[in-house]
């Protein structure tokens, strides 16, 4: 028998559509066109089993066309057929055709209430998310279906082992090995033996994962064995085992085996298939990568090529300079793994044989990958799916500014430093980049406001209940009924909003337009944007360089300076120096060794840009590592010091005025039109009686409450804030969240003194505290999501708190801190914290950065000013820069206050003007009266 057919029945069994569904009885139906219809139905089972996909897919259409014209949209029997095609379209590799049929049949069992049925749908959605890398999506739908099998696990005890090892599947591409190995375990022990193959095979996979090469072999072994025992010898998941196993021989060295395996897995696919489909595009994908890894470069583009052929019917070039169009693939996900594999032999085979023509063709199949990259995330609701496509997509914009990096330096043309500049730009804060623009394209979009507000209480909705979620999971007993509950609710929640969001992009041409519009900024454009005197400065890290972008307003350029072990060494020690606040055993050796990495670090940043940087305010754009580091703290000479003397060090903060960017494109787009009626509000909470509230919500709260220590400085500094510019305070029990999220719209200057938790696990649960109160809708808490469902009027927010600008590392988007969530909501300008700052540090920085502020100094300005009068002032061990190097300047630089000189000056000559006018006429009234 033929495999499609076996693998056809297979898919029928797994979607729960027994053969008794398909057994026509004339009694049932005596109507023609039902039973027509049911004829139909049954020839679209017929031809599948047999192979035949095509006519399946003719008769499974027909019997649709009929069930919708004898008007029965909510039956069954109609939900059945729309199931039987999503599986046609499966097989077949249409991916978006499956899910729309799968959709279809979705709606048809919930209004029919078929709770199992559902199950079912969601499995196969699932495997489609997953196939697609949407990982969170994928998860969520294979929970809710393990979640309807366990209720009648002893019916439904295979399709609940498929959901197991599919949800292992998930774990294990997010690198959560255990939780994956654990869950094909359990999968193992509802499966009979002789299904067992696939889990062999995800079970190598995982192992392989992390080193642990004996049992991956074991395993692959085993999988094999077992597929060819219960499979006939064309069967597509021996092939499947086949090309796995492959991929590991080959990177054990066993190259002679790998690759016949590899020929004996494609001519498996290749005979069901052909050669136009996913899996003959992964076969021919993997096949490439062997050569490659054997250093056969042109053998590695021959197969590269040919997958890229597999993916789309329409595709047939065997030119390197040609590739598919993204519209007219199957799998957007498979042309991803190609056109990168691709790009990378081209650039491989560039360097080895010093061509810039093979250059030039891997740039220009890099420039495919990002369309493709950015069309892939853009169709992802969850910031957690992005962000993990982001940090594994991180190496492609690294290679693709490495090709135009070289690209340059051969040729000399400015046109590739800008398509390095544009790599350079894409692995930094995109998603949240996108996440505005998505949210601009709604407000903009002349979308009814009822439909915006719809979307904003299930983005809440949301969010909410992921945090009961991950807050409960955090306990040593969650409360297992409460986890149930509240994973169906947002299972539910969440689908409703990717029906929302896919409605407003069928249905509001602008909204689509604007979401999907490529806004990548040129060099051109930031030149235009910055003023004479500024320069920005943008880094970029790869494993063994740093790509340096020097940009003012008339000159450009780019320089790859190497690194080593010791780059990061010296880095951290300069961190670790300025962020310990542990003085008692501080000693000369210490001293030495920051001055040593500090020196190190500014001479291989900044050497070669000292001629050009003079005396210039820098707009420093960081990336990786750097992003934790205050680059004022760094010392410009090297000078020898008998003893300690911090005071004397000659820091990078009396050269130069600095302020800081997530990347160029918010330099660009950072505009703030917004007025806000009252000029500052500042909160002071307290953190007394804390043991006296009471939790109604999470446990976990407590846990939070217990390290809410007071802070004595934060009255004083918010007392001396808003004397100076004449602004409202709250304090104690009035610096609530609730009064914050009430009236901080209506500020221009936000200043928050309080405690910041922070949560590296997952950022979005960082919180800020406020006062703690028996509040029965409030729980003292603002974490960073909550900021996205704000809208600020402030042009700036000053978090004095600690730790508000650090954060867990996100490869390709950089520190996710709670300075994000201000960003997010409108704030062009953010003063935050990179570590824990001293109380009567604080409140001294802050007074004389007000101070400074209202003179009409710009924020970076204001901000140095303020610190380098700290160091003037300060003895020696409060001259370290850990006293006063915590606080930097995101965002948007510009001054908030006329200069008060500049003012003067114009009033003194409006009223010389005044004079002068007020004199011609005397003059004139005198001589007419002569």
């Amino acid at each position: 028998m033929h495999f499609k057919n076996i693998y056809f029945i297979l898919l029928i069994i797994i979607s729960g559509i027994n053969n008794s569904f398909g057994q026509d009885s004339s009694a049932a139906y005596t109507n023609n066109s039902i039973g027509k219809a049911k004829n139909y139905y049954n020839l679209g089972l017929s031809f599948g089993k047999h192979g035949e996909l095509d006519s399946a897919l003719f008769y499974t259409k027909n019997a649709i066309t009929l069930y919708e014209n004898i008007g029965i949209k909510n039956k069954i029997q109609l939900a059945y057929s729309y199931q039987n095609l999503g599986i046609i379209n499966k097989i077949l590799g249409r991916y978006n055709e499956a899910i729309n049929c799968y959709d279809k049949a979705e709606a048809i069992y919930k209004l029919e209430k078929q709770q199992s049925l559902l199950a079912f749908i969601y499995g196969n959605k699932a495997n489609i998310f997953y196939i697609q890398q949407d990982y969170k999506k994928a998860q969520a739908y294979h929970n809710r279906a393990i979640e309807i099998f366990i209720t009648d696990s002893i019916n439904f005890r295979n399709q609940l082992a498929s959901s197991l090892n599919n949800l292992a599947n998930v774990y294990r591409k997010k690198t959560e090995y255990q939780k994956a190995i654990q869950n094909y375990k359990k999968s193992l022990k509802l499966k009979a033996k002789k299904n067992s193959y696939i889990t062999y095979g995800n079970l190598a996979m995982c192992y392989q994962n992390i080193n642990n090469t004996k049992s991956a072999n074991n395993y692959y072994k085993l999988a094999i064995k077992t597929a060819k025992e219960n499979n006939p010898s064309t069967s597509i998941h021996i092939a499947q085992q086949l090309m796995y196993y492959s991929i590991f021989l080959g990177i054990e060295n066993k190259t002679v085996l790998a690759k016949s395996y590899f020929q004996e897995a494609l001519s498996i696919y290749k005979d069901n298939f052909g050669e136009k489909h996913p899996d003959v595009s992964t076969c021919y994908n993997a096949l490439g990568e062997y050569y490659l890894n054997q250093n056969r470069i042109d053998s590695s583009l021959h197969y590269f090529q040919k997958s890229l052929i597999s993916i789309s019917n329409e595709f047939n070039a065997t030119n390197f300079d040609q590739n598919p169009k993204l519209t007219a693939v199957f799998s957007k996900t498979h042309l991803l793994n190609s056109l990168k594999n691709k790009a990378n032999a081209l650039s491989q085979r560039a360097f080895k044989n010093s061509d810039i023509e093979s250059y030039k063709l891997s740039l220009l199949t890099y420039e495919k990958v990002v369309a493709v990259f950015n069309e892939i995330r853009s169709g992802y609701i969850s910031e957690e799916s992005k962000l993990f496509l982001a940090e594994n997509e991180f190496e492609t914009f690294s290679n693709a500014l490495k090709t135009s990096y070289e690209l340059y330096n051969l040729t000399g043309n400015k046109k590739y430093l800008e398509k390095a500049f544009t790599y350079s730009e894409s692995g930094k804060s995109a998603i949240l980049n996108e996440s505005m623009k998505n949210t601009n394209a709604l407000n903009i979009a002349g979308i009814p406001d009822s439909l915006l507000t719809r979307e904003k209480q299930l983005e809440k909705s949301i969010w909410t209940y992921e945090e009961l979620i991950y807050e409960e999971i955090k306990l040593r007993n969650p409360n297992q009924k409460n986890l149930s509950f509240w994973n169906k609710y947002l299972f539910e929640e969440k689908q409703k909003y990717s029906t929302l969001l896919d409605y407003l992009e069928n249905n509001f041409r602008d909204y689509h337009n604007f979401k999907h519009h490529n806004n990548s900024i040129t060099v051109s454009d930031l030149q235009e944007k910055i003023s004479k005197n500024e320069t920005v400065i943008e880094f970029f890290i790869s494993d063994n360089n740093i790509y340096t972008f020097l940009i003012n307003r008339t000159e450009v350029d780019l320089y790859k300076t190497i690194i080593d072990s010791s780059f990061n060494f010296h880095v951290n020690k300069v961190i670790q120096a300025i962020s310990n606040n542990n003085f008692a055993h501080h000693g000369y050796k210490d001293f030495a060794q920051f001055q040593e990495s500090s020196y190190f670090v500014y001479d291989l940043l900044f050497n070669r840009l000292k001629g050009e940087i003079q005396s210039n305010d820098l707009i420093i754009i960081p990336d990786g590592i750097l992003a934790y580091l205050p680059f004022e703290v760094l010392i410009t000479d090297n000078k020898e010091f008998k003893q300690i003397n911090y005071k004397k060090l000659p820091f990078f903060i009396f050269s130069n005025t600095i302020s800081y960017y997530h990347s160029a494109t918010f330099i660009i787009n950072n505009n703030h039109s917004k007025t806000a009626p009252k000029s500052i509000g500042a909160f002071a909470p307290s953190y007394e009686q804390i043991e006296d509230i009471q939790t109604s919500m999470f446990s976990t709260r407590q846990q939070y409450r217990e390290k809410l220590y007071p802070l004595k400085g934060i009255t004083d500094e918010v007392n001396k804030v808003t004397e100076l510019i004449n602004g409202d305070k709250y304090l104690n029990k009035d610096a609530s969240e609730s009064n914050f999220k009430k009236v901080a719209h209506n500020y221009d200057i936000l200043h928050l003194a309080m405690h910041t938790i922070m949560d590296d696990q997952n950022p979005m649960y960082s919180k800020m505290a406020f006062t703690q109160t028996n509040d029965s809708i409030e729980d003292g808490f603002l974490n960073t999501y909550e900021l996205y469902n704000m809208k600020l009027n402030s042009r700036m927010a000053v978090l004095s708190s600690c730790n508000s600008g650090t954060g867990k590392m996100q490869r390709g988007e950089g520190v996710m801190s709670m300075a994000r969530g201000f960003i997010y909501s409108g704030c062009p300008s953010i003063i935050m914290t990179l570590w824990s700052v001293e109380d009567k540090s604080g409140v001294k920085l802050m007074t004389n950065f007000y101070e400074n502020l209202i003179k009409g100094k710009s924020k970076s300005e204001a901000l140095r000013l303020s610190k380098i009068k700290f160091i003037e002032d300060a003895d020696q061990l409060r001259a370290h820069p850990y006293f006063w190097s915590g606080y930097v300047v995101i965002g948007n630089n510009s001054a908030l206050f006329k200069s008060r000189a500049k003012v003067m000056a114009l009033l003194s000559i409006i009223g010389l003007f005044l004079a002068g006018i007020a004199f011609y006429f005397v003059l004139k009234h005198k001589k007419s009266m002569k």
